[in-house]
């Protein structure tokens, strides 16, 4: 109801929201503060705005403008597909070069599936899909900040000092809290990413002790 009298007193409402998404995503990139190594903030005195959070919200708007707007026409290639993903793609490409991969995959998987709610043929939409993991799959591989990030995910005592440090940290504070009474902290103590078994045996003995 109160989407409807929104749109109702101001129609065309989607369509600035989606145009000045555009342009802050633009913008970002031409007087941004760069924060690990990444140009996503717009900061005025002590304010700061991450424009690509706008982003969501206009692409959001615009598709379900565009999906109502156009519905006899969504089952076509042209109006259905090619039109929504060429805006969807203006709005995407400043946002990848920022770069912030997380919000261009989920704004593109979002894109997808807001299209084929909207009435688009989802095989139209398999093949641009399918180049796009390719290709962030590949931009991924050869980012090595990403890489790093996986690496450390996958095995955090290596980087437990450097980017795993909170994970850990994170690690650690479950195992001394729940020890292997807990199902993840079971794994935590016999998995590849148990902390010292000795030291943390040690400290256990320690505590019983000192209740005893």
């Amino acid at each position: 109801l109160f989407r409807g009298q929104l749109l109702e007193r101001f129609p065309n409402l989607s369509i600035y929201a989606y145009v000045i998404a555009v342009g802050l995503v633009v913008l970002v990139l031409a007087i941004g503060v760069v924060r690990n190594y990444s140009r996503r903030w717009i900061v005025y005195g002590p304010f700061s705005f991450q424009p690509s959070e706008a982003a969501k919200l206009g692409l959001i708007l615009f598709l379900a403008w565009y999906a109502e707007y156009y519905q006899r026409f969504m089952g076509t290639f042209w109006r259905g597909l090619a039109v929504p993903m060429a805006c969807t793609g203006f709005l995407l490409a400043p946002i990848f070069v920022e770069p912030d991969r997380g919000t261009t995959i989920l704004l593109g998987l979002l894109a997808c599936v807001m299209l084929v709610m909207g009435g688009a043929r989802w095989w139209y939409i398999v093949l641009p899909a399918l180049c796009g993991v390719v290709f962030m799959a590949y931009s991924l591989s050869h980012d090595s900040m990403r890489t790093d990030r996986i690496k450390a995910w996958l095995n955090p005592e290596k980087y437990q000092t450097t980017i795993a440090y909170q994970q850990w940290q994170s690690i650690i504070a479950i195992v001394e809290e729940y020890g292997t009474n807990n199902i993840y902290a079971f794994h935590l103590t016999t998995g590849p990413h148990a902390p010292n078994r000795d030291e943390r045996n040690r400290k256990v003995l320690t505590e019983d002790d000192a209740n005893a």
